[in-house]
């Protein structure tokens, strides 16, 4: 499994509220950048599972049973997605990102 489709099984988005999926939360070279971030451990893991079939919850038992330490990962991810305007305005009818610095790190 790739790592933007992991993430975009992560943060699908939701229509109905307008907030978008991983993938469509900044511009491509953001996303892209963010995605650079991620140890390469993780990805060589994740590409070894099947591309399809998995829940979210699935995914990541079958991640932490492999012994991957998720939190870091995680933890980057959500500020970066919930640091992005596409997704906190949505939600919050605010353009401040939701971290506890409340700027974007990216």
């Amino acid at each position: 499994m790739r790592i933007e489709d992991f993430f975009e099984l992560l943060f699908p988005g939701d229509k109905k509220l307008n907030v978008p999926s991983f993938r469509d939360c900044d511009d491509k070279s953001n996303v892209d950048g963010f995605l650079q971030t991620i140890p390469q451990v993780f990805i060589d893991e994740l590409e070894g599972l099947k591309s399809s079939g998995y829940t979210s919850e699935a995914l990541l038992k079958e991640l932490k049973k492999k012994g991957i330490d998720l939190r870091p990962v995680i933890n980057d991810v959500l500020d970066f997605y919930f640091s992005r305007s596409s997704v906190v305005t949505p939600l919050t009818g605010r353009s401040v990102p939701l971290t506890t610095s409340g700027m974007a790190k990216y």
